[in-house]
């Protein structure tokens, strides 16, 4: 009787972990069919914060993908739970002999049920299946880096609050505008379902016209390093020239004082040079912690989705894409940027574009359907929109003293574009228009999107007593960045592993110091 209620727990058992089993392969197959190029760090960070203003459009693409993938597991849990109801006797004996060097190990297995086999049986697959989902994701890589701490802050970081910066009588207004997923490497594909094989004509052309940095003689840009690769961390790593990374046995950022304390950054310089710090997006700027970082670090007026409710520029179930639309966006820039034109203070305007976001983007009535691929679509869109919105701030009486940054926030994530056996190098866009500083060695540099922090200052007619900030280097300086210095891989997986000094003085200052 004993024997007959073990089977039973080991039956169900079976049962729970086959279908663990299904679950994970079926969620890991989706994961990197749809996110090709997300870190375990991403996933961690996100992990941590709320998911409150997110596009819950991926939930639906993984249902999908359990519709059209999961009826074969659901055939195999099927077929187990039947083979489990049923009780097959037959007589099994398993000897086995271990021998090493001296050490002898006789193991003998007396098997009379065949139940237990399967039990066994999967039990050994669950094992592998996990063994697998961690080499898939990287976790051996990502726990060993959390293991061997890194030096680099300690060697390179530059704490910004210590740099003498010293700004032009006459001050230069910033308009920022950080494109979703805009990358250089649109402007030269030949990719199935892609007809136009450049889909940002208008953002070469400004690249042509004015300052561009690149990563070789035509177009290209900031080269994707670790804990730079999503939103919020592109954007704090353009102002800040710091990356994001959570340590996986810290706290979530809800649970922080701040965001980031340890970190002096852009808007924070601006704020105390007298500017007024504003960021519009279309989205909820909750999400991903974006509210929180501007918020802290220079005081920024911040228009997002929400806002635009309460202005009753839209309504309370107006709901497209991840919030309102670029089209709109624009719209609402225009009378923002306008409106802080009229201050006697200068300003700083930041937007974020979103219609390029994974996972196929948007397009509205307005965009031309030149390709199959419907991404491809949203970033043309996107790319006519934004000279659109150049050539009008270039029409303005304030554009003589300001200058515009465009750059993408990070690299594309999705595999809706690039498949995931996409080899060719991908870089993240950048142009800089109108600056107070010219340069003549922008061309074939290796740079990451944290040397945007100094660069853009510099930009502003700022000096920079060093010319480096944060992990950033000034690229209108003759200074080599530490991309340059180092080696870009070597920089990449310096950047990658834990950092104590950065744990200690950036992410968790106001707890520990």
């Amino acid at each position: 009787m004993n024997e007959l209620k073990k089977q039973k727990r080991k039956n169900r058992l079976s049962i729970i972990l086959l279908i663990l089993i299904c679950i994970i392969l079926l969620s890991l197959g989706w994961f990197k069919s749809t996110f090709s190029n997300v870190t375990l760090d991403e996933l961690i960070f996100h992990i941590k914060v709320p998911l409150q203003g997110s596009n819950l459009s991926f939930i639906q693409s993984y249902l999908l993908y359990l519709k059209d993938n999961g009826l074969i597991f659901l055939f195999i849990i099927c077929a187990t739970c039947f083979l489990l109801s049923q009780r097959f006797k037959h007589q099994y004996k398993v000897n086995i002999s271990l021998k090493l060097f001296k050490f002898v190990k006789k193991i003998n297995w007396n098997i009379k049920d065949d139940r237990k086999i399967l039990f066994h049986v999967i039990s050994i697959i669950f094992i592998i299946t996990i063994i697998y989902t961690f080499i898939k994701l990287d976790v051996h890589t990502y726990l060993y880096n959390e293991f061997h701490p890194s030096k680099l802050f300690e060697d390179y970081y530059v704490d910004t609050k210590k740099v003498k910066l010293e700004f032009p009588e006459q001050k230069q207004n910033l308009i920022y505008i950080f494109m979703e997923s805009m990358e250089s490497s649109y402007y030269n594909l030949n990719l199935e379902g892609v007809e136009q094989k450049n889909l940002i004509p208008n953002l070469e052309n400004l690249a042509k016209e004015n300052t561009h940095f690149s990563d070789s003689k035509k177009l290209g840009g900031a080269q994707a390093v670790s804990n730079t690769g999503w939103t919020v961390a592109g954007m704090v790593s353009q102002t800040a020239g710091t990356p994001v990374k959570l340590s996986i046995d810290g706290n979530t950022l809800g649970e922080y004082d701040s965001f980031l304390p340890g970190v002096y950054g852009l808007g924070e310089i601006l704020k105390k040079e007298g500017y007024n710090n504003y960021l519009m997006m279309g989205s909820d700027s909750n999400f991903g912690g974006r509210s929180s970082y501007f918020k802290q670090h220079g005081n920024y007026d911040i228009y997002d989705f929400n806002s635009a409710i309460k202005e009753k520029k839209i309504s309370k179930d107006y709901w497209v894409n991840w919030g309102f639309e670029d089209l709109k966006l624009f719209e609402y820039a225009k009378e923002k940027i306008t409106m802080l034109s009229n201050k006697e203070q200068p300003f700083n305007f930041a937007m974020l574009t979103v219609d390029t976001h994974f996972l196929e983007g948007y397009t509205d009535d307005t965009c031309e359907h030149l390709n199959t691929n419907i991404y491809a679509n949203a970033v043309m869109c996107s790319d006519k929109k934004v000279y659109n919105f150049v050539r009008w701030i270039q029409e303005q009486p304030f554009y003589e003293n300001t200058t515009i940054v465009i750059s993408g926030d990070h690299l594309l994530m999705g595999n809706y574009l690039f498949p995931a056996e996409y080899d060719k190098k991908r870089t993240v866009y950048n142009v800089i228009i109108n600056p107070r500083v010219t340069s003549d060695n922008t061309k074939e540099r290796v740079f990451t999107t944290m040397d945007m922090f100094p660069t853009t200052l510099a930009s502003l007619g700022v000096k920079i007593d060093g010319e480096r900030l944060g992990l950033g280097t000034n690229l209108f300086s003759n200074k080599k960045t530490l991309a340059e210095k180092l080696g870009i891989k070597k920089f990449d997986n310096e950047l990658s592993k834990k950092s104590d000094y950065y744990n200690d003085k950036l992410l968790y200052e106001n707890k520990k110091n």
